[in-house]
């Protein structure tokens, strides 16, 4: 409402001035009823239908809202602000592409408003019309200057045609000037850092695998022709054997880094614990497991494949850590806390206290031969479920890893910002009021 709007709303004793008063107090069961017992004494008229509307939108009533909002452009189709208002009604009704007719139609008669360019702009970044979002977005962002939600939408548009440092200095400014979601833009300030690391890594890795394999070939041939070295120097078998290792490790390590899209589906977190005891079977051979698993244990809603894989981790660290045998306790259990907790417990050596800390850093491993990939993927994995995971080792030996996961999505969980791109909701919703 603008600022001559809502001076009329709070001063003059005129119904109509109640009717912007009850709206702007969010009264809006007052406001039907004031607008439907106007336009039953007094018949229909396009400011009473249109606020009629904006009253049953606010609500959620948003088939009854569309219904007003065509009456009053029946009387006065020239309202720019009915035309946004019904284009709103419409995309959160479901009906996306239904609302963009009534968005152009807005922006038709009042090229200047910015509130629907930002409807349109988030209707098409949802649709993956990207082009068209930067287009709309931008002009969005140019007439309505520092508004946080065209900000943010504008910085996931350019994210998606991959303009990494556009999308992060709008997040930077974000977070500057928007304090209910600073939290979240430092998250996904964060993420896109990481995002972009990743990227290069893996343009990087192909030049590098690319080279190594060639390295391996010529390693081939020379051990086809030459056999094992003379006095001082390695065997060429020895020498493949060491390029395949040092090959395989670089592999997993950008595989790690590789962005996977996350796929979200109910699982039994159980159900997965043995799966990755399967799969590890034979390295786990000399391992005498120890399941507590209760057949009632609730389900979960995540990322099925990563938790699966973080399960394995976590047997197989297990079994590199008991040596050469050794027990490993699985116990599960639901908390009141809404979570439902996986521990892997094993009688190994323990874990140093000064080691403790970097368990999960990416490329740190105690093992001589170790990558340093498996505890990491672990603990990305269960992050991105919006679940937590840590590790304690007592002084008496053994190391004892604890996956927390969520009955259901944490809504700040990186699982909510890889879904498809968020149109938000609070973007116009009290800038449509139109005197």
């Amino acid at each position: 409402m603008s600022p001559e709007n809502r001076a009329a709303a709070t001063a003059a004793p005129s119904p109509e001035a109640g009717i912007l008063a009850d709206l702007l107090a969010r009264r809006f069961d007052a406001s039907i009823e004031t607008c439907r017992n106007r336009i039953e004494k007094r018949g229909e008229d396009a400011f009473h239908l249109h606020h009629l509307g904006v009253a049953l939108y606010e609500t959620g009533l948003f088939r009854e809202a569309i219904e007003a909002f065509r009456r009053a452009l029946e009387l006065d189709p020239r309202r720019a602000r009915t035309h946004l208002a019904m284009g709103l009604a419409r995309r959160d009704l479901g009906s996306r592409e239904e609302s963009v007719p009534c968005l152009d139609q807005a922006l038709e008669i009042d090229p200047g408003c910015g509130q629907a360019y930002l409807a349109r702009g988030g209707v098409h970044l949802a649709a993956r019309r990207t082009g068209a979002a930067l287009a709309d977005l931008t002009r969005a962002v140019e007439l309505l200057g520092e508004f946080a939600p065209a900000l943010e939408h504008l910085s996931l548009a350019r994210l998606a045609v991959g303009d990494f440092a556009g999308s992060a200095a709008i997040l930077a400014k974000l977070v500057e000037i928007d304090g209910g979601g600073r939290a979240r833009h430092a998250r996904r300030l964060a993420e896109l850092g990481r995002a972009e690391i990743r990227r290069q890594a893996e343009a990087y890795g192909v030049r590098v695998r690319r080279a190594l394999g060639a390295l391996g070939d010529r390693i081939r041939m020379l051990a086809a022709r030459s056999g094992d070295g003379p006095g001082g120097i390695p065997p060429a078998s020895e020498i493949l054997a060491e390029h395949q290792r040092i090959f395989g490790d670089l592999v997993g390590f950008l595989s790690a880094l590789a962005v996977r899209p996350v796929e979200l589906d109910l699982f039994s977190p159980a159900a997965l614990v043995e799966e990755a005891l399967e799969t590890a079977a034979g390295p786990a051979a000399h391992v005498e497991i120890e399941r507590d698993l209760p057949p009632d244990l609730p389900e979960v809603v995540g990322d099925s494949k990563g938790i699966r894989e973080a399960f394995l981790a976590l047997v197989l660290n297990a079994a590199d850590a008991v040596l050469p045998k050794g027990v490993l306790r699985i116990h599960a259990e639901a908390s009141g806390s809404g979570e439902v907790t996986v521990s892997f417990e094993d009688t190994g050596g323990g874990v140093p206290p000064e080691v403790l800390p970097r368990v999960f850093e990416l490329g740190f491993s105690t093992k001589s031969m170790g990558s340093g990939i498996g505890l990491w993927q672990a603990r990305r994995a269960v992050e991105l479920t919006g679940g937590r995971i840590v590790v304690e080792s007592p002084p008496g030996g053994g190391a004892r890893f604890e996956v927390r996961l969520p009955l259901a999505p944490c809504p700040d969980s990186e699982v909510a910002l890889l879904r498809a791109h968020p149109v938000l909701e609070e973007d116009t919703r009290d800038l449509v009021f139109s005197p």
